[in-house]
């Protein structure tokens, strides 16, 4: 009997692990921006404990899940997959900035700057920091759609440029 119920652990472990694996290009694509987006959503509550949960299910888009689909991706989906790259890195190394920051304004204060930088940090560093994302990530989309009118003008489908 024990092997039995053993037997059907392992088994019911089995289907949930291929459960949470993406099963299409498509469905990997949908998950990661959701994923992202969940972050972007959250990230100021994740202790060390959540980051490295958020850091685990990362990995597994990367690495793992990435290499289930990767010859399937156009050059489209590529530039998706780097944007949310860039969107994980961005709130994930949040905090380290403003840690980063603080522990350098300890090290040197001249006439009173850390009170400056600190008030910079609490009022307006976030709000500049989304608006360089942003900024970075309208660039990103302006650059596409650039590259796309050229390969019009040159009559070259990105398809024809991925095989």
């Amino acid at each position: 009997m024990n092997k039995v119920v053993k037997a059907l652990i392992a088994g019911i472990a089995v289907v949930c692990l291929s459960a949470c694996s993406p099963m299409s290009k498509e469905a990997y694509l949908e998950r990661f921006d959701e994923f992202v987006s969940e972050v972007s959503d959250n990230y100021k509550t994740y202790d060390s404990k959540a980051w490295a949960k958020q850091s685990e299910k990362y990995n597994k888009f990367l690495d793992e899940w990435y290499s289930k689909f990767k010859d399937e991706f156009t050059l489209k989906d590529e530039i998706s997959i780097k944007a949310n790259q860039a969107k994980w890195y961005y709130y994930r190394n949040l905090d380290d900035a403003t840690s980063t920051v603080k522990q350098l304004l300890d090290a040197v204060d001249i006439k009173g700057m850390k009170q400056k930088v600190q008030y910079y940090i609490d009022n307006n560093m976030l709000d500049d920091l989304q608006k360089f994302y942003n900024d970075a990530q309208k660039a990103g989309k302006d650059a596409q759609v650039a590259a796309e009118e050229i390969l019009n003008e040159l009559n070259v489908k990105i398809e024809d440029l991925q095989k």
